[in-house]
């Protein structure tokens, strides 16, 4: 199903750097004025139906750190796919559809309230938007298919027997599953790709629609990684033909098993990888890609509130004249649907999933070997 949100974003006036730097800075003001708006609500707990007040808080958070991205790099398109996706998860974990305007209503008020006139003029338009289309956004649906997150129907069987493994912790299944795979078709890549991600995808398309819990979604994951580490024996023993690379996560982005399947992969490909993980904080990975000055860095952001962390980790390491070689590769969910949005941030290039960013890291590495060689 297109999604009709992209259709009427057209409409939609640009927002200034000032007005969008202003909102950035002060997001941390405005959500706190929000926070007490909607908590001093006397229906506060029917309109998040029975959730925690801090799951509250975390969507007015993520909310703002979004808008931020939204208003500096004017991606309204990025707005259109993220809020059903928002509108369908914390509905289907128990809050009211009345919530959301509410709660735009109330971003709004608080906006006036902190921002300046002329700031406040430039960004009204986006929460009219967002009052307005309510409907049209409660309507419309996540398609799995659009966004490239489909798994290859010969493998469904395959897949759907390792996720529900996953789901119930059965780690012995998933484990004797992958060393099958891994003995029939050889090498890691096809397990990732065609079994281990698009049965994360699943479990994170069921969390949202509210069928798996929390404690479930996590324990899938657990379970993933330590397949991840039982296989990584293989990996470590592959010989170490090309040049170094650093792999990580941005700040506040908890995902790592799609960093963590790139790393492998390369280091599969004969990479020398540093893999940093989740939730690193800016200026020590900063630190670490000047002290190591890699060929590449493949940096992976899956929710569009870290986009912004990600740009400042590029324009850090950019910023230093020698380290103007490195070339920044970006993946992720937050940049899926939305077409060259990995260029707002200053990437090099963009991967949709660990098999296009070994492909993408070799065509780099082939290029600068003709380079060197004085081909190009």
């Amino acid at each position: 199903m297109t999604n009709p949100l992209l259709g009427s974003i057209s409409g939609l006036p640009m927002v200034s750097r000032p007005a969008a730097v202003e909102y950035s800075t002060l997001k941390n003001e405005i959500v706190a004025k929000v926070d007490s708006i909607m908590e001093s609500r006397d229906d506060i707990f029917s309109l998040i139906g029975g959730n925690q007040v801090s799951t509250m808080r975390v969507n007015h958070a993520n909310h703002a750190g979004t808008m931020a991205v939204v208003f500096l790099y004017n991606r309204f398109d990025l707005l259109a796919l993220a809020v059903p996706w928002v509108y369908r998860t914390y509905i289907s974990h128990g809050f009211s559809t009345e919530y959301f305007p509410l709660l735009f209503q109330t971003f709004i008020t608080s906006i006036e309230r902190t921002v300046s006139p002329g700031a406040a003029g430039e960004i009204m338009p986006v929460y009219l938007w967002l009052l307005e289309n309510h409907e049209t956004i409660l309507r419309t649906r996540f398609d799995a298919d659009e966004i490239g997150l489909t798994s290859s129907p010969e493998r469904e069987a395959e897949r759907v027997a390792f996720r529900d493994a996953l789901l119930t912790g059965d780690h012995g299944f998933c484990l004797r599953a992958a060393e099958k795979d891994l003995a029939e078709r050889g090498g890691i890549r096809d397990l990732y790709v065609h079994i281990l991600q698009p049965s994360l995808y699943d479990i994170g398309r069921m969390w949202e629609r509210g069928e798996v819990s929390v404690a479930e979604e996590h324990l899938a994951s657990a379970v993933a990684g330590r397949v991840m580490s039982a296989l990584y024996a293989r990996i470590a023993s592959s010989e170490r033909t090309k040049r170094t690379c650093v792999v990580t996560a941005v700040p506040n982005e908890h995902h790592e098993i799609g960093a963590r399947m790139v790393a492998d992969l390369l280091e599969e490909d004969g990479w020398s990888v540093y893999y940093l993980g989740s939730n690193i904080e800016l200026s020590g990975a900063v630190s670490f890609i000047k002290e190591r000055n890699p060929f590449l860095v493949a940096v992976s952001v899956a929710l569009p509130f870290t986009l912004q962390g990600a740009a400042e980790l590029i324009s850090e390491v950019k910023s230093d004249p020698f380290l103007a070689d490195v070339r920044f590769m970006a993946g992720g969910l937050a940049f899926s649907g939305a077409g060259d949005l990995w260029k707002s941030i200053g990437a090099d290039g963009y991967a949709r999933d660990a098999s296009e960013a070994v492909e993408l890291a070799r065509q780099w590495f082939s290029e600068g070997d003709r380079r060197r060689s004085g081909q190009i």
